[in-house]
């Protein structure tokens, strides 16, 4: 009776266990056009959905999940580095060690600069250069506090300080820096993009759509980012100085979703920023995140929401094909997991890999793509082989067309300053337009 009671148990249906989510946005590789991006990451869904117990979750998914949030997932991206270092330095300054707070609020305001090329949040950076002008005129750095008020007032003429949060003397300043910067000739440039509907947002305002005249400009550099319903964006720093009149053309023809970072740690730090805010928005799963990590080397490795961990990273040569490599190293993905679908212990890593965030168009197109549906070209249909073996497998199989926090207010710290507070006049040094175009479609410029 025994054994036929567990020969029965045999026969019995057996529950499956569920499949583990792999979402797939594309790869980081700065030579790859938009449509290599495209077979590329369709050929990764192809081969993480054949692997036992996962689920590909394609971009055309993932772009409706996050549909409506991808201007606050960059934000929280791009910005995040430069919040906490905010942070730092105003505990810093609050702790009166004025050096280590200066230190850490220099570091934020070129961070939040950097961040510019691809968030429209600007509040961050005034609130750094704030601060860093206290931090200054309490030091005895008047000067350098003058120059510090004029940046905050190039990305925001408006602004005024009330006594409540910030002491007398700095109030006193700022108000005679803004009186002279406001007294002097403005400047002016026309934007202008192909696109009659593209935002054209200068020092993170919205201006005008298309063909826009800014001529309030103040003297000194401003960031001009250019983005259209599509997802194509343009991105350039211009240097203006009184009564220049400027023309910046935005050519949109790349999908770009930030700035690289210049050092590998930095990049790496980036990359970890942008998955963590895209992961815990669209799974409980597994986020898949690759790309070129030298001219002959590739790297994989999946994002963890759950836990917050990246895996061990996955290398391979690119053997002159990059996209070819990292499709191969795709193949492994099962292997970072156990029985449960989670990342196992042995395989977590330290850190996310050092990619150019903005070379993913397909990552770019998921977060910033506000096309409507039916304006969207329709998918190619599959060959007849291809469309066998994805019934078999018995999962549908995504194709898509060209798919690719913290608000810190300012410091409420009552401190009495020291130093001289003598009268300034304010005024910006001359200049043309100085661009360098990189192969993002971004132009870095240096701030003055």
């Amino acid at each position: 009776m025994f054994l036929f009671f567990i020969a029965l148990l045999g026969l019995l249906p057996q529950v499956a266990r569920a499949e583990t989510e792999v979402v797939i946005v594309g790869v980081h590789l700065p030579q790859q056009s938009e449509r290599a991006a495209q077979r590329t990451t369709e050929q990764m869904v192809s081969v993480v959905d054949r692997q036992s117990g996962l689920k590909a979750i394609a971009p055309e998914v993932i772009r409706a999940r996050v549909r409506g949030q991808g201007d606050q997932i960059l934000d929280q991206a791009l910005t995040g580095r430069g919040r906490a270092m905010l942070a730092e330095g105003r505990i810093l300054f609050e702790q009166a060690d004025l050096e280590g707070s200066l230190v850490r609020l220099t570091d934020a305001v070129g961070s939040l600069e950097s961040a510019m090329a691809g968030t429209t949040e600007s509040r961050h950076l005034v609130d750094a250069l704030l601060l860093v002008g206290m931090v200054q005129l309490s030091m005895g750095q008047a000067d350098a506090a003058r120059q510090s008020y004029k940046r905050v007032l190039r990305l925001d003429p408006a602004r005024e300080l009330d006594t409540v949060h910030y002491p007398p003397k700095v109030v006193n300043l700022f108000q005679e820096v803004r009186g002279a910067v406001l007294a002097a000739p403005r400047a002016s440039i026309m934007v202008q993009a192909k696109d009659p509907k593209a935002r054209v947002y200068v020092d993170g305002r919205l201006r005008g759509q298309g063909r826009v005249m800014v001529d309030d400009l103040i003297t000194g550099s401003h960031h001009v980012l250019v983005s259209a319903d599509s997802g194509h964006r343009n991105y350039t720093v211009v240097d203006v100085v009184p009564g220049s009149q400027k023309l910046v053309t935005a050519r949109l023809t790349r999908r770009f979703v930030g700035l690289a970072a210049e050092t590998d740690t930095l990049r790496s730090r980036q990359v970890a920023e942008l998955y963590k805010a895209l992961g815990d928005r669209v799974t409980g799963g597994l986020v898949l995140l690759g790309g070129e990590l030298s001219p002959s080397t590739v790297g994989l490795q999946i994002f963890e929401p759950r836990t917050g961990n990246f895996s061990r990273i996955l290398t391979a040569a690119s053997g002159g094909d990059s996209s070819a490599a990292l499709v191969s190293l795709a193949a492994q993905v099962s292997g970072f997991l156990n029985q449960s679908g989670v990342l196992r212990a042995d395989q977590v890593g330290g850190a996310a890999i050092s990619v150019d965030i903005g070379a993913n168009s397909i990552l770019a197109q998921v977060l910033l793509e506000t096309q409507p549906e039916e304006q969207k070209p329709q998918p190619r249909p599959l060959p007849p082989q291809e469309k066998v073996a994805r019934e078999r497998h018995g999962t549908p199989w995504y194709i898509w067309a060209g798919v690719g926090v913290l608000a810190l207010g300012a410091t409420g710290v009552a401190f009495g300053l020291q130093g001289d507070s003598s009268t300034g006049t304010g005024g910006g040094d001359g200049g043309g337009t100085k661009t360098k175009t990189s192969d993002t479609g971004t132009v870095v410029v240096l701030s003055p």
